[in-house]
């Protein structure tokens, strides 16, 4: 089977993300065979897409490696399970279900973490998400999490200037405690989690975009370059996640169906590298606005540890991009996604330098040690000693 016969078989799986957190949960109960007689426990709710599953499994497996943690991941909201939980950490703030146990545990005195990771009051008009979150779930979602979070956690830290200065005029009597806690990635978790697959070489060269039915106005960035591109080269394809809304007909329409390959979004979100690492390119497109401006650095962090070169919008998000940034122009896409083409060796070293980039400066002990801090923030404990405090083991 080559690579686009492979390719075009995983893009028809999809994954219950039920079984995924299961998966996880079993890695993370691994690594914490060894807890204190008392430990914090700690409860993540995660989202079920997107960034939501990024700043959920890595963080709970970091914690799980430590002793002074029992972990847990839950994808239902259980009062029971809650009840049982030191700390509980909402990834999917705007969820009714979980504003009312924010609410319900600063009743009962228990410790919340809310974890934002979007503008949620400047959602772009592009994103179908602006229909789910009309004015009164943010206010519902703003007032819960001012007066009864106990911590405010941010992808980003413009996410977490703009909702501070939002929140503090809104709710000028409430004190906001927060911390910014960057996303990071641990290739070893997610290789045990999510293995690779192996595949025959093939002269195709994909340009993968881990975008999905939401982002239509990012695409719309890319696309006249795309266009141009598999125009000019009859070997190349574009992989995409599904994109069945009508925002997506008009940037699609131009490109050669016959060589686009739409992959289930759920299932891509949960195959993690089994996809990712076919691309030969991948691309993060954005088009400029405040929205997008406060987005994390999600994409390079996946092409990165799947050792895949990066070609991005020249974006706050992106400043740091170990590969190439690009203004929105097409003519700058078509140059820098030509030459990477055209180079397989140039693909190699630029994939390369940005998986160690990933593993050094976003890997688990670079940043997992401020999760920690944050998790401790939220509860009494007496001193531990120095054997906790060591940086978990990983095995």
């Amino acid at each position: 089977m080559n690579k686009i016969e492979l390719m075009n078989a995983i893009s028809r799986c999809n994954i219950d993300q039920r079984d995924v957190a299961a998966a996880w949960q079993t890695y993370a109960d691994e690594l914490g065979a060894k807890r204190d007689a008392n430990p914090i426990r700690v409860l993540f709710y995660p989202g079920i897409s997107g960034v939501a599953a990024w700043r959920t499994y890595p963080q709970a497996c970091w914690l799980a490696a430590d002793p002074r943690f029992d972990v847990r991941i839950s994808t239902e909201i259980c009062a029971a399970d809650s009840d049982e939980a030191d700390v509980v950490i909402f990834q999917r703030a705007c969820i009714s279900r979980s504003l009312t146990e924010v609410r319900r545990r600063a009743d009962d005195g228990k410790a919340s973490i809310v974890d934002l990771d979007d503008l949620i009051h400047d959602i772009p008009d592009y994103n179908p998400a602006k229909e789910a979150v009309r004015l009164e779930r943010q206010a519902e979602t703003y007032e819960a999490i001012a007066r009864y979070a106990t911590l405010l956690t941010y992808s980003t830290a413009p996410l977490e200037r703009i909702y501070r200065s939002y929140l503090s005029e809104v709710y000028p009597k409430h004190e906001f405690r927060s911390a910014v806690l960057p996303l990071f990635i641990d290739p070893e978790a997610w290789m045990i989690v999510h293995p690779s697959p192996l595949y025959a070489r093939h002269d195709a060269v994909v340009i993968g975009w881990e975008g999905s039915g939401t982002h239509a106005g990012d695409l719309a960035v890319v696309a006249p370059a795309l266009k141009i591109i598999m125009e000019q080269n009859r070997h190349v394809w574009f992989a995409l996640g599904q994109c069945t809304r009508p925002e997506f007909k008009g940037p699609l329409s131009a490109l050669p169906r016959e060589r686009c390959i739409e992959f289930l979004w759920d299932g891509f979100v949960h195959l993690g590298l089994r996809y990712t690492s076919m691309f030969d390119i991948g691309i993060a497109p954005l088009a400029e606005n405040m929205f997008n401006r406060c987005k994390s650095d999600l994409k390079l962090l996946t092409y990165g540890l799947a050792g895949v070169p990066c070609v991005a919008t020249d974006l706050d998000p992106y400043e740091c991009c170990p590969n190439r940034v690009v203004r929105n122009d097409p003519n700058q896409w078509v140059r820098v996604l030509q030459r990477l083409i055209d180079d397989e060796v140039e693909r190699k070293a630029q994939g390369e330098h940005t998986r160690r980039w990933v593993t050094s400066l976003r890997g688990p002990m670079a940043r997992g040690p401020a999760w920690t801090e944050a998790i401790l923030s939220c509860v009494e404990r007496p001193t531990a000693s120095p054997e906790s405090c060591a940086a978990p083991e990983r095995s």
